[in-house]
């Protein structure tokens, strides 16, 4: 019973650490590389069923999924609409509150300090639209605006008040949880780097430019954002799919090849040097590699 209670603490604390989806054979892998796998994951399965009531007031965001996953999430999701949201979101072990009213959400918003808003446009009260305008006002949390209204007037309108993406009613749920999790990784990016520089090149979201060398370079925004992202992350390998979801966006209906024709285009203008360079990894993606 001491050696089961030890393992236990160990995938919570594993899991805590990890903060997403983790699978039962990738716990397995990490925790007891020396033990047969089989017999690891059975046990695995048993500790965490046992964890989930035992241990569940120690770590409420524990999820066990019903494909075999295991994680803790600790992003709080306030949903300002009914609660019909509710059930979707805790299964995937994020923590939810809910707000029906307008005229209330701003106050809820300042209780329950979230990681990420999803508002309806059609709250009584007060609209989503004067909702959205009072949390930009203070705060940069992102904010998924949900609504039954699918113009693209109302979607532009979303976007310049300040929402982060915008999903027209009706939706499938996994499609909701998609874009919670693609627009929470977009945002967990250091606020404060908005500068990357490497020998000889410059590269800076603060007023959308590039230098080689002291020379400005003539380059479009979406450019730049891409070698940001990249730049900003060296020696990561991307997909084209990740680079879509994280430079375009979610809702980007482009080809891949998107990604390779902007790749193309940035190599032209920077070249490459020893001391960096913009690879290709044949058959994954692309990454900025710099010399050590």
């Amino acid at each position: 019973r001491k050696y089961s209670s030890m393992k236990s603490w160990m995938v919570i604390v594993y899991l805590a650490l990890k903060k997403k989806a983790v699978s039962g054979r990738t716990i397995v892998s990490d925790l007891w590389p020396n033990v047969d796998t089989a017999k690891a994951m059975d046990n695995l399965r048993s500790t965490c069923y046992q964890m989930r009531g035992k241990f569940q007031f120690l770590c409420p965001e524990f999820v066990v999924s019903e494909n075999g996953g295991y994680w803790s999430n600790r992003d709080k999701v306030i949903v300002l609409d009914t609660e019909m949201f509710e059930m979707y979101l805790k299964k995937e072990g994020y923590t939810v509150a809910t707000c029906t009213r307008g005229d209330a959400a701003i106050e809820s918003f300042h209780d329950v300090k979230p990681t990420l808003v999803l508002l309806d446009v059609m709250l009584p009260g007060m609209d989503g639209w004067t909702v959205l305008e009072k949390l930009r006002a203070e705060s940069t949390v992102p904010v998924i605006m949900l609504t039954a209204k699918g113009d693209t007037l109302d979607r532009i309108q979303g976007l310049e008040l300040g929402a982060d993406d915008y999903i027209p009613k009706p939706f499938e749920a996994k499609e909701l949880l998609a874009r919670i999790k693609a627009v929470l990784r977009r945002s967990s990016a250091p606020e404060n780097e908005k500068e990357i520089r490497f020998p000889g090149l410059t590269v800076s979201l603060d007023n959308y430019s590039v230098t080689l060398d002291g020379r400005p370079l003539d380059m479009p925004p979406k450019e730049i954002e891409l070698l940001f992202f990249l730049a900003s992350r060296e020696g990561k390998v991307f997909t084209r799919e990740q680079l879509l979801e994280q430079v375009w966006g979610f809702d980007f209906f482009g080809d891949s090849r998107t990604v390779d024709v902007h790749v193309k285009r940035i190599r032209e203008k920077i070249g490459e040097r020893p001391e960096w360079e913009l690879k290709t990894v044949w058959g994954v993606g692309y990454k900025f590699e710099a010399s050590k």
